[in-house]
């Protein structure tokens, strides 16, 4: 923009579509989706700011592309497969990867969540774990969910049995954070204090899924997708699951109605 159209008033559906026919040369459809949703933003606090009256990017409408693969859910051979396995995979990420597992399984937590989730949003008492606003005091920075993936959720009583373990494993091991997930490891263990990075559990369990020789096509997000499917067959309604998943629209809910089926 700044070199094309160092004044944005004069922006139009056309350039923008050029614009995208530019990028299709060299890029995904996914990736030019994402292309032409961070330039939708950009232009709309362009406008704020009294740049330009009207967004032409909104003008210019592309269809998500479909996806590629199915969402992968696990059998129930294969998460408690998993669930008991990550116990002895403890070497990385602070002996965490066992939280990430169950905190995937029993809460349905995005890798994100989980990394920035704190001791202190955990009700023990109550059972409830809160996906809230979250911050490190240790470098300032700020964690905030969108507002419909804030929620309250209610878990099971052996996930908040675990994380009352967990919790004196990590004071016992002098590595004890305000972070369910502590950052840093052996070489950086004024890290302690910061949430673990959300690149880190794919990572570690990447490593955990080649050592147990189970599908590759297995993921952190799997486990969450996992967490859907087996709340539906439970019978948790579509609109319960909607706000437990924290999902903006039913129809993104609704396609782990067509998985089940």
């Amino acid at each position: 923009l700044g070199t094309r159209h160092p004044d944005l008033k004069g922006l139009t559906t056309h350039d923008v579509s050029d614009y995208l026919t530019q990028l299709r040369k060299n890029y995904s459809d996914w990736s030019v989706y994402h292309y032409h949703t961070k330039l939708r933003l950009l232009l709309d606090q362009a406008i704020k700011l009294g740049m330009l009256s009207e967004n032409p990017a909104r003008q210019v409408k592309i269809r998500q592309p479909k996806k590629s693969k199915e969402r992968r859910a696990l059998t129930e051979e294969e998460a408690k497969h998993i669930l008991y396995a990550s116990l002895n995979y403890r070497t990385r990420i602070s002996g965490s990867l066992p939280t990430v597992v169950r905190l995937g399984l029993y809460a349905g937590l995005r890798d994100e969540e989980m990394c920035w989730l704190r001791w202190d949003a955990i009700d023990w008492k109550g059972g409830i774990i809160d996906v809230h606003r979250s911050a490190c005091e240790e470098t300032g920075e700020t964690w905030v969910p969108k507002d419909s993936e804030a929620r309250r959720l209610d878990v099971k009583q052996s996930l908040v049995d675990y994380l009352r373990e967990e919790w004196k494993r990590q004071e016992d091991e002098g590595i004890l954070g305000p972070f369910v997930m502590p950052g840093g490891d052996s070489r950086k263990k004024g890290y302690r204090k910061r949430p673990l990075s959300p690149a880190a559990p794919q990572k570690a369990f990447s490593l955990m899924v080649r050592a147990e020789k189970v599908d590759p096509e297995i993921t952190v997000y799997s486990l969450r997708h996992t967490y859907a499917t087996m709340a539906l067959r439970n019978g948790v309604d579509i609109g319960t699951l909607q706000k437990r998943m924290g999902h903006s629209s039913l129809n993104t809910t609704m396609q782990y109605l067509h998985y089940i089926e």
